[in-house]
């Protein structure tokens, strides 16, 4: 988890240095399997993901939550 957000604070650091518009984006909580284990999947999911906003937001970037939004669906 650790690894991913300093990576991608890198990554949003370097695209932004070189020009670029950055959009953070959570991936859909769409999974066409079901079961109890895939529940845990998806709350798994949400917590992997979480910090992206906060790091959108500390670094003037957009964040769009495709997550939440399918989550609710």
């Amino acid at each position: 988890h650790k690894s991913y957000v300093d990576h991608t604070t890198k990554m949003l650091k370097m695209a932004q240095d070189a020009g670029v518009r950055v959009v953070l984006m959570s991936p859909n909580a769409v999974d066409v399997r079901k079961g109890d284990r895939f529940k845990l999947y998806l709350e798994t999911q949400q917590q992997f993901y979480a910090p992206l906003k906060e790091l959108a937001a500390a670094n003037s970037a957009s964040f769009v939550d495709q997550y939440a939004l399918t989550r609710a669906g």
